[in-house]
């Protein structure tokens, strides 16, 4: 299956190394080693680990492309992944989230074959009805994540950026797992959580903190 990975991360291979692994163990119906890994590692939060992260990354795919760039910046690696990747779909997979059980992508991107407006297959990681697409882990079709590449302001939140109408995505949508225009589809249906984010435990533990301005600003991270 040709499907491209795409992952904004920092330099936290222990995270990356739970993350890969909860997914190549739980995503049934594909074998990562025949897929791509595009990785955008940040210099946060010891820019010497990049590397290591890079070895982690190794070890579950048999092909990584991957970007140092000198500034962390969310909306500039989103930038830069979306801008790599060619399949018709990619997984677009943050560096810090766990898929708790298994998944089969088959079921996933049949979505996309049933509802042709089709943009994202958003991974339920909250129980609240989605009424707006996130950046959580999706499965996202090539007509939306192309459109974004390289057209996000690099001072603006990316997830803000991707709910307008400028993207194609209109919000908010009334009811069920399908959007009014049928772009997005939340899986699985009902309020059953499949992700765990273990970011959350990180910043917890650590000296870094989301920079103190609007969360529409918010695009790296700062020393507490």
């Amino acid at each position: 299956m040709n499907l491209d990975i795409t992952t904004p991360a920092m330099a936290r291979p222990d995270i990356v190394n739970r993350t890969l692994e909860s997914f190549s163990k739980n995503l049934k119906g594909i074998d990562f080693k025949k897929c791509r890994l595009i990785i955008n590692v940040d210099p946060l939060p010891e820019n010497v680990k990049r590397k290591e992260v890079i070895k982690v990354a190794n070890k579950y795919f048999g092909e990584v492309i991957y970007n140092f760039p000198e500034k962390a910046n969310f909306s500039a690696a989103c930038n830069w992944i979306w801008s790599q990747a060619t399949s018709t779909c990619i997984l677009h997979l943050e560096d810090d989230w766990i898929l708790k059980e298994p998944v089969n992508i088959k079921e996933i991107l049949r979505y996309f074959e049933e509802h042709k407006n089709l943009q994202v297959v958003q991974l339920r990681a909250y129980r609240f009805k989605y009424d707006k697409i996130a950046l959580s882990p999706c499965i996202m079709h090539k007509k939306l994540y192309s459109a974004i590449a390289g057209n996000l302001k690099e001072d603006i939140n990316p997830e803000v950026q991707v709910r307008g109408e400028k993207f194609g995505i209109v919000m908010p949508y009334p009811s069920g797992n399908v959007s009014h225009k049928g772009k997005i589809i939340t899986y699985p249906k009902g309020h059953k959580i499949i992700l765990k984010d273990i970011g959350r435990e990180w910043i917890n533990k650590t000296q870094y903190r989301k920079q103190k301005v609007k969360k529409a600003r918010f695009v790296t991270w700062e020393k507490k």
